[in-house]
Parts: structure tokens; sequence; C-alpha cells
């Protein structure tokens, strides 16, 4: 028996013996822990029943079509009474969507295969073959696609082990001076048989298996290293900008990761810029706000990247303790072409000067919009203009050469 008065504000159903608790071709809305009591599985509709299980305390009940978006598969009824913790489609859904995204997939290809034997038990026990269901996915349907996700994902992990996940550094420059002041790290797959593999062809995946906080901080660790060891032109050291997978801000653990690597490497966390997308912000906002407030207690800054491309609110300047604005190559690109985005742009970098905000402007492939940006306050600028994504080496030579960019 579990004691159920600790459940708190969670909805406890108390029903009598005979009691139907829900029925075979219904929607799943709620699954159920049973506290006390037992619970016998009917299913078999359409012909002479199959009693499939009969349940008791801390067992659950009505899980797999709150999952899979099927309907029930069986008729559960109290043989006794019975108290039920009631368990909402969101709750579970919740729990879920914290799972390694792979562990989730195999229980979506594991409840198909339980409902596939169920539905032959039935039948082999006299019930009447029932007509197949179109939305039903059939054992094997899906797995094509865990087993791909699987490999894709032990070669992730095989590559991290030996290294092939390096960091690329693309300048980042002073507009007024064309000075270099720091690299945004990017990472590429040093593959052995494909060459140098692009984000776009693996970071979807580390996304879904949960790989890509390894990544990140991998990408971190190494690009640290190899910025302290390129030194300084003379001048100001370079600072340092990465990239964090929203992933990352499900708990304040990357904080801790952070610091662990900002102590290994020696790196100056003043000289550190981390990135983050609006999309976090708006999917995780107090988790964001934490782990944006503890990102400055480390020394470090935060930038909001891709600005004015997603769900772009003046609010969140207000409410997050940003200190660096990105704005997206689409609006600088777009400048020259578009009264209207030139506006916009304009706004933006109007806004950011009244809030004491740094500016970095992306995608500058085109001198001839330099003076335009300078002229309105944008304080960095990064691009193909001042130089492509380079490996660790060329980033020293162009450091140790004490020239500009580009």
């Amino acid at each position: 028996m579990i004691d159920l008065d600790r459940a708190g504000a969670m909805d406890v159903l108390r029903l009598e013996a005979g009691a139907r608790i829900f029925s075979e071709g219904e929607p799943g809305d709620h699954a159920y822990l049973i506290g006390s009591g037992s619970v016998e599985i009917v299913a078999g509709r359409d012909g002479p029943p199959v009693v499939l299980a009969r349940l008791g305390a801390g067992e659950l009940i009505g899980e797999m079509a709150v999952i899979d978006d099927h309907p029930r598969s069986a008729t559960a009824r109290a043989l006794e009474p019975v108290e039920l913790l009631v368990i909402t489609r969101d709750v579970l859904r919740g729990y879920l969507e914290k799972a390694d995204p792979l562990l989730s997939r195999l229980l979506h290809v594991l409840i198909a295969r339980m409902r596939h034997a169920q539905r032959a038990l039935v039948q082999h026990t006299g019930g009447a073959p029932s007509a197949p269901d179109p939305t039903q996915e059939l054992p094997g349907d899906g797995e094509g696609d865990v087993f791909s996700l699987l490999i894709d994902d032990l070669k992730i992990r095989q590559a991290l082990a030996e290294g092939a996940l390096e960091p690329f550094f693309q300048p980042i420059v002073e507009l007024g001076s064309g000075r270099l002041a720091g690299f945004e790290t990017l990472v590429r797959w040093r593959h052995p048989e494909r060459g140098l593999v692009m984000p776009a062809d693996f970071i979807p995946t580390a996304e879904r298996s949960g790989l890509i906080r390894a990544v990140d901080l991998h990408v971190f660790e190494r690009a640290a290293r190899a910025v302290l060891a390129a030194g300084s032109d003379g001048g100001r050291a370079p600072f340092l900008s990465i990239n964090l997978s929203g992933s990352h801000f499900a708990s304040l653990e990357v904080i801790d990761q952070l610091a662990a690597i900002i102590e290994d490497t020696g790196f100056p966390p003043s000289r550190l810029k981390v990135e983050i997308t609006e999309g976090v912000l708006v999917a995780h906002p107090e988790r964001a706000l934490a782990v944006i407030e503890a990102i400055h207690g480390l020394g470090a800054q935060v930038s909001l990247d891709d600005f004015g491309t997603g769900y772009s609110s003046l609010s969140y300047l207000h409410r997050f303790p940003i200190d660096v604005l990105k704005i997206d190559r689409s609006f600088v690109v777009g400048m020259a072409e578009h009264p209207r985005t030139a506006a916009i742009t304009t706004a933006m970098l109007q806004l950011a000067g009244a809030l004491g905000l740094q500016v970095v402007a992306e995608g500058i492939e085109d001198d001839g919009i330099v003076p335009r940006l300078c002229d309105l306050g944008c304080h960095y600028g990064q691009g193909w203009l001042f130089g492509r994504p380079m490996p660790a080496d060329a980033m020293r030579r162009l450091v140790a050469s004490g020239r500009t960019a580009g």
C-alpha cells in the first residue's frame, strides 16, 4: 500500500469494487498509480474478454495511451476498493521530455510491440480479429529511426573520445579600428572518411540524443586552451564567444561545468562570452534567468544570438541581464537593399545603445556597410569580410601576425 495522503495537491481517485477506471477504445488523458487495492486489466471488447493482468499497489496503469496518443488497448476495473493517484498527460510528458531522447524513442517502440503482442494474445484466446488501426504504429515502424539514431550517437561519442570534434574560430573585429577583438567558436567534425563535416550534418543528431551538452563543453575546453596558447598581438588579448544549446538550461549543472573548465584551463572568465538564443528565453524563462545570473557570477558575459529572427520582444531585454546583442545577418545584409530592414536595424542599434549593450553585426560580407554600422554605434562585426571559420593553427597565426582580420 502506498500512502497517497502525501500526494498533496495531486488528484486522488477513490473507487469501489467493480468500478470502471477507463475503457478500451477511449483516448488516454491520464495514467494512474495504484495506491491501494487491486485492478484488473481486460481486453477483447469485440469478443470474449481476456484478462491481461491483475495489478496492485505501486503499479502504473493507463500510461501507454498517454505516451503514444493511441486509444486505450484494454479496460481497467477495480477488483476491490482502490485508491489511485491521477497522473495527467502534462506531468507524464514532462518527465519524458527530460529523458534521454533515444530512450524516449525506444519506449515508443516497446509500447508498439506491447500493443501488437496484446492483440495477438486476444485473438489467440478466442477474441475476434480486430481491424487494423491505420494510425497504429506497427512493430518495426520507427525501429529504423531508433537504430539510425543509435548508430549516429555512437559515432559522435567516438568522435568526442578521439578528439575529432574540433573548434573552429571565426574572427570578430572592432568596426571602428578594424582590430581583431575576439573569436566565435564553432565546431567541425574531422571525419576520417568524409573529411571536414559541417555542424548541420551532426548537431541535430547530437541535440536529439542529448550529446550536444558534452559537445558544447568539449569544444569550449579545447577552444579555451587554443586561444590562451595564441596569446595576444601585443595589445588586448582576444575574447572567446561560445555557444550553449538550450538543453543546458534544464538545471544549473552547466555552471559548475563551465567553472571547472575555466579553472582547469586558466581561461580568464572576463574574456568569455556565452551565446544563447531567444528560443531559450521563451521556453525556459525562469531557468534561463537563473543560468544567466550564474554566468555573470562566474565573471563572464552573456550574448543574445540571432537577435530579431525569433521571438524578439523588448520584454526580454528588460527582464534578462543581457550584455551583448548579436544582430542576425539577414538584417545586416538587407540594410543596403530594403529601407524597412535598414530602419529596423537602425532601431535595434539605437535601442542597444540606450541600454548600454554591446552589439555584434553578423554576416558582414561587403565593406560598404561597415561605415554605416559604425555611424549607428555598432561595436563589433563578424562575417566573411573579416574571415571565415578557421582551425586553431590558422587562428594562432592570425593573432600572432598582429594584423586586422580579413
